[in-house]
Parts: C-alpha cells; sequence; structure tokens
C-alpha cells in the first residue's frame, strides 16, 4: 500500500473516488472488448476497416455539400472532401488493402501512445500506479514495433491482438489506478 504523497495529486485521488464507479465501469468494459478484440481477429480487423470507411466517406460528402458556401477555405474543403470521399470508397472497395493501411496506422499510433504513457509516469509522482503506466507504454512501444515489423505476414491477426492487448491493459490500469486511490484514502482517513 501506498500513502497519498506517494500516490500524486489529492485532486486526481479525490476525482478518481467521486466517479469510482464510472471508472471501474470504464475499466472492465476495456478489458471485455479487448479480449473479444483478440479473440476475434478477422471480424475486428474488417469491423474497423468498415468504420473508419463510413466515417471518411461520411465526412468527405459532408465536405463536398458545403464546399460551395463562401468560405476563405473553398479549395481545402472540396480538396479535404474529395480525398476522404476516395479514400472512404476505396476502402469498402478494397478492404485488404484498407486493413493493411489501418495496421500500419495503428502500430504507429500504439508507439506514440506508449511513448506518452512512458513520459506521463515520469510526471507521476512514484507509487505503483506510475509503474504499470510505465510497463503500459512499453508493452504498447514493443507491439507497436512489431506490428510495423511483422506486418505483411500476420497484419489483421497484430492489429486484433494489438488492440485487444491495448484496450485490456489500459483497463486494468484503471482498475489499478480506482484501486490504489481508495487504498490511499483509506490509509489516510486510519492515520
Amino acid at each position: 500500500m501506498s500513502n497519498s504523497s506517494n500516490f500524486g495529486s489529492t485532486e486526481l485521488q479525490k476525482h478518481l473516488l467521486e466517479h469510482k464507479r464510472f471508472y471501474q465501469f470504464e475499466g472492465w468494459l476495456l478489458i471485455a472488448l479487448g479480449v473479444g478484440a483478440a479473440m476475434l481477429p478477422t471480424i475486428t480487423a474488417i469491423t474497423f476497416n468498415v468504420i473508419i470507411a463510413i466515417a471518411l466517406l461520411t465526412g468527405g460528402v459532408g465536405r463536398l455539400l458545403t464546399w460551395r458556401r463562401p468560405q476563405p477555405d473553398n479549395f481545402w474543403r472540396l480538396a479535404g472532401g474529395l480525398v476522404f470521399s476516395i479514400g472512404g470508397l476505396l476502402m469498402l472497395l478494397y478492404p485488404m488493402q484498407g486493413i493493411a493501411a489501418f495496421v500500419m496506422l495503428l502500430g504507429a499510433l500504439l508507439i506514440i501512445e506508449g511513448v506518452f504513457s512512458f513520459a506521463s509516469a515520469f510526471s507521476m509522482s512514484s507509487g505503483s500506479y506510475s509503474g504499470w503506466l510505465m510497463l503500459s507504454g512499453i508493452v504498447s512501444v514493443v507491439i507497436g514495433v512489431l506490428v510495423l515489423g511483422v506486418f505483411p505476414e500476420a497484419g489483421m491477426v497484430y492489429l486484433a491482438l494489438t488492440f485487444g492487448l491495448s484496450l485490456a491493459l489500459t483497463g486494468i490500469c484503471l482498475l489499478l489506478l480506482v484501486k490504489e486511490s481508495h487504498e490511499s484514502e483509506a490509509q489516510h482517513e486510519t492515520a
């Protein structure tokens, strides 16, 4: 157990305790979604592709519908609308190539997220949560590098496994943070 000076800011601890149920729900939900994503790699990859394709297509069509309004950025709205619409349409027509592009993006995002998690662990006071955050950051960077390096052979499986593992680790970190804030408060009250 750690005391509140090791845990971090009292404002963060207070916030976590006030919204304890929400963070616990979010933690368990992320763990469940992570396990589901890892167990169903094909469905996970195709679902990602379709969601992103629809989002791009919708955003592109929205920009195309509004590009003629008198605005200073008309050219860029038209260009962005065309790029988004074409990208979304191509992802729907060629889902495997869309998945391949998404896997490369996911690898890069995991590396970036891992670096930020690792860095934010150093900005916290020492405590068990900062260690878990550091571990989560390291694992995200390693998985991101694996995704980018091994991508051609097993992109879809890596997409599902890395996304699932990242979700599950984030959920575990949330649950541990809530647990530590509760233990810290209980220890503070008995002192």
